[in-house]
């Protein structure tokens, strides 16, 4: 799913791929319940770190560095080259 518009962090100039709270909630809540799903199967010891429980802050601050969504604005295309690797952040307009 291609977004129609980006949003670009005011402090550092990171692009980030704009997500909806509810969205947001809804994946903190799945990955949650997969790595629970996990932790039952097996032992925590040999459980890879990425199995960690999910935050919602994750979605709440900039990628790069660590400022709130209320501090992004819209992207001009030049913020973003074709290529580059998006986050996902809380940012509904």
């Amino acid at each position: 799913m291609k977004p129609k518009h980006y949003v670009t962090c005011a402090a550092c100039g990171w692009v980030h791929w704009p997500i909806s709270r509810a969205y947001a909630e809804q994946s903190v809540a799945l990955a949650n319940q997969r790595n629970d799903a996990i932790s039952r199967c097996g032992d925590d010891e040999f459980r890879p770190m990425y199995f960690q429980s999910e935050d919602i802050g994750r979605y709440e601050h900039c990628f790069r560095c660590g400022a709130h969504f209320s501090e992004m604005k819209p992207s001009k295309p030049e913020n973003c080259p074709t290529g580059v690797t998006l986050q996902p952040i809380i940012w509904e307009l």
